[in-house]
């Protein structure tokens, strides 16, 4: 075993010959010279009644067996077990089987003879390519379907038709806005979708797609091309009657020839955000796919360089750049160009009999000046003497795969940049129970010690978690039901121990052929949300509450109830997530990336940004404080110095105060993540915007204080009372009513009041109470009593009590009370109402 295998995970080999003395020696040569198991099997059906073809990595068959020879055996596999690596292996050297074994899928064809070691030195490089490609695709396809299952669980509602008109997608996001699940309307056309967003027939943006401006004006009035895209504004009466302000996203489907294969449509409800008049744009995801025949160059030359021979495909790769039509007897130095053969002669030393082939990376550099590279596979030949007497080799172009590595990588680099910048704890956990991956937020928000996520075990993750949710049991419970039910999603609200409440959203991570690659989990603490909600809920319920009993003599309380529905209202128009803006720029500091978001949140349009430095656009939306050359040169010489260690200027989350160029300002959580080249570094940025959210804050403080102003003046004595009907809040006018400072009356509850206040009628309001306090109110809503009282001092009065229970959800959450002195004249002695 060489050097390069130590550490390296075994490949497990399934060998079948029907020669018994092959299989032992070459179990014994494999296992011996790499990280190879090898099962021998002395029969191709013996092989497959094993059952267990699928586990391994790669299968040696040779080609002539009794009862199934290896072609048939080859096309077993292939029917049953798909595409594990093949190598057939055989002592027949006719044409026409390996075209047969090549056309059924085999990856590599060896013919058996020759000396051993060597013999079996090539199919041991054999199986290592076969697998390493293997294994390559595989990352690809697993690359590829975790960005695609995260696009898809974007939130906007979304649907899509094929060039028949026929709705081909139609997403959870769509089903919630209209109301109808998706399997009623894939598969139908527009004269069955357009009643699921219109009360009349009429078309939708999608249906406009390839229409004139004039057209589709007369049903989008206020619409925009953007490149290959159509966006409008509009209004929209759903089939319920409810009223909606939408922004609509349109553009054509490409299959990979570049045909025209349908159209995508995105709905983004913004009737919240009409107040403002923001425009909101969907963000395209776009989608690359690089597809490169790969064809082998075959060449065998001398130890001096001649060539001996080439096939077709070296000829034509070769040839035609030297205006040679025979290559034969050239030296291969000259063929391929190569500056420095000394390289190439001190790499062809390193083979021998014992290692007689290894491959070895070539770059090179076309005519037009674009960057390829080669994969050269070198077998030495050796005469008799154990001398090499040539050398064959074997290339391909590896380009397409540099490329998808780098672009693995950037996914990766985008993938955890958006996971660390996300507002949302993330965890994804494989179908074997097994941590895939996490972000800080996650980690933060349930406090798990980080050695505990480093084991990637995800049942001690569970156990730690399963503390904190205020109902234990059902939260374990959930969890291992959504485990056991690979398929279903789930939304909920989880409340904890210590008061804060999460949001939780959970879905299944499948493969195209519906294989279940494991469930990826969100969670968002929703806790300042929740109590906004709450507060400003409770709020309109009290003002509402003392409006009953105010609106008489306190008119400036209905303006202040008018106030706070509008604040109620801003603060409902706020979203939980925002687009994200993404931007890069290379190793010069130029930007090449600058996608629809940036262009929102910055004000500056995409063909302005590109080519631009980053330094100047720092400067340009810097605050107008920091507009002077220091302030620039001071920024340009930071990006300058992250451009060259690759360390960004902060490397955690910041938040970023930035002024557009129309003078309006704009608050931003960003993130910046950095990309190795070979030219240097590119540094990249995910931006999100978070101004609503600080509007949202001051707007709820403001609120706040217009109610506790009216209180603080009212004459009446306003008393605001827990679930236990204990006082929370006493306005100064308790002092003139009961005599009381009103810090005296907080904690008190009614049986205080009973036996401290009322000279008679304690009964009927201690009767009141526990009505209430026992659900037995049968949605009675308010309480009024005018009763005599004896005040701290032992003077008596009259006064009016009007209370209100307050219910959220059914379950009493308090009470207001209003307490007004009155007149004796004013009150009924014979009669509590």
């Amino acid at each position: 075993m060489s050097d390069e295998d130590e550490g390296s995970p075994l490949i497990s080999i399934l060998y079948v010959d029907d020669e018994e003395d092959l299989l032992i020696i070459g179990k014994l040569f494999l296992e011996r010279s790499g990280p190879f198991r090898v099962d021998t099997v002395a029969s191709a059906k013996a092989a497959l009644s094993t059952f267990a073809i699928s586990s391994y990595d790669a299968i040696v068959s040779d080609y002539q067996m009794p009862g199934m020879d290896g072609i048939e055996f080859l096309k077993e596999v292939r029917e049953q077990f798909g595409d594990i690596p093949f190598i057939l292996f055989t002592g027949r050297g006719r044409e026409e089987v390996v075209i047969e074994a090549i056309n059924n899928g085999a990856d590599f064809y060896l013919q058996k003879g020759g000396e051993p070691k060597s013999q079996f030195a090539e199919l041991s490089h054999k199986i290592r390519q076969a697998v390493r490609r293997k294994q390559a695709e595989k990352s690809v396809r697993e690359s590829e379907k975790r960005v695609s299952d995260i696009i898809n669980f974007l939130p906007d509602a979304t649907f899509a038709i094929n060039r028949e008109g026929e709705v081909i997608a139609w997403n959870m996001a769509l089903e919630e806005m209209t109301g109808f699940p998706a399997s009623r309307y894939i598969g139908k056309k527009h004269d069955e979708y357009v009643f699921a967003f219109y009360t009349k027939d009429r078309p939708l943006l999608i249906d406009l797609v390839d229409e004139p401006d004039e057209i589709i004006r007369s049903y989008y009035p206020k619409f925009y091309r953007e490149d290959s895209s159509i966006s409008a504004e509009t209004e929209v009466i759903q089939p319920k009657g409810k009223k909606i302000f939408v922004i609509i996203k349109v553009c054509k489907l490409y299959n990979q020839e570049g045909e025209i294969s349908g159209a995508i449509e995105t709905i983004r409800d913004i009737t919240h955000l009409k107040d403002t008049e923001r425009e909101l744009f969907n963000s395209e995801q776009r989608y690359r796919s690089i597809v490169h025949d790969q064809t082998d160059f075959i060449a065998r030359f001398t130890q001096d360089g001649t060539v001996t021979f080439i096939n077709e495909a070296y000829r034509q790769n070769f040839a035609p750049s030297l205006n040679l039509q025979d290559v034969l007897g050239k030296n291969i130095r000259d063929l391929m160009q190569i500056q420095n053969f000394q390289n190439v002669e001190a790499f062809l030393r390193t083979l021998s009999i014992e290692c007689p082939v290894r491959d070895i990376e070539r770059e090179i550099v076309l005519a037009n000046g674009e960057k390829h590279w080669q994969l050269w596979t070198v077998r030495a030949l050796f005469d008799e003497q154990g001398e090499p007497s040539e050398y064959q080799v074997s290339g391909k172009d590896i380009t397409r795969l540099k490329r998808d590595e780098e672009e693995i990588a950037f996914k990766n680099i985008i993938l955890k940049t958006q996971q660390e910048a996300s507002p949302d704890g993330i965890l994804i956990v494989d179908s074997e129970g097994s941590i895939l991956g996490y972000n800080k937020n996650f980690q933060e928000l349930w406090d798990i010690p980080v050695d505990l996520l480093e084991a990637l075990d995800d049942e001690p993750v569970l156990q730690h978690v399963s503390v904190q949710p205020a109902d234990r049991d059902s939260f374990l419970f959930r969890v291992r039901y959504l485990y056991e039910h690979p398929d279903e999603k789930s939304f909920e609200e989880i409340p904890l121990r210590d008061g804060r409440t999460i949001e939780r959203f959970s879905s299944p991570m499948l493969g195209p052929d519906g294989r279940n690659f494991g469930r990826v989990w969100f969670f968002r603490d929703i806790t300042e949300r929740k109590r906004a909600d709450d507060e400003i809920r409770a709020a309109y319920e009290q003002l509402s509450a003392s409006e009953e009993s105010l609106q008489s003599s306190y008119q400036e309380l209905l303006a202040s109830k008018k106030a706070l529905q509008d604040s109620e209202s801003r603060l409902r128009s706020l979203i939980d997530n925002t687009e994200e803006a993404v931007s890069m720029v290379d190793e010069e500091g130029r930007v090449i990336e600058w996608n629809l978001s940036s262009e929102r949140l910055s004000g500056i349009p995409k063909e302005e940004a590109l080519g631009m430095f980053l330094w100047d656009i720092t400067f340009r939306m810097a605050p107008i404080l920091y507009q002077d050359a220091e302030y620039r040169e001071m920024i340009k010489q930071a990006i300058c110095s992250s451009l060259k260690t690759g360390v960004p200027v902060f490397k955690e989350p910041r938040i970023i105060t930035a002024t557009r160029p129309d003078g309006t300002s704009i608050i931003t959580r960003q993130r910046i993540f950095s990309m190795q080249t070979d030219r240097g570094y590119r540094f990249g940025s995910i931006s999100h915007d978070i101004t609503e959210e600080v509007l949202a804050k001051e707007a709820l403080k403001e609120s706040e204080e217009r109610f506790r102003g009216i209180a603080e003046r009212s004459s009446d004595l306003i008393l605001v009372l827990d679930h236990h009907l204990c006082v929370t809040y006493a306005s100064p006018a308790a002092r003139t009513i009961l005599g009381y400072e009103p810090h005296e009356l907080l904690g008190k509850s009614y049986e205080f009041a009973v036996q401290n206040f009322f000279e008679q009628g304690g009964d009927v309001i201690s009767h009141d109470a526990k009505e209430v306090l026992n659900g037995e109110s049968k949605g009675k809503r308010v309480y009024e009593r005018d009763i005599r009282i004896i005040k701290k001092d032992g003077t008596r009065a009259y006064v009016s009590i009007h209370a209100v229970p307050i219910f959220q959800d059914g379950v009493l959450t308090g009470a207001q009370a209003s307490i007004r002195e009155i007149l004796p004249e004013e009150d009924d002695l014979g009669e509590n109402r």
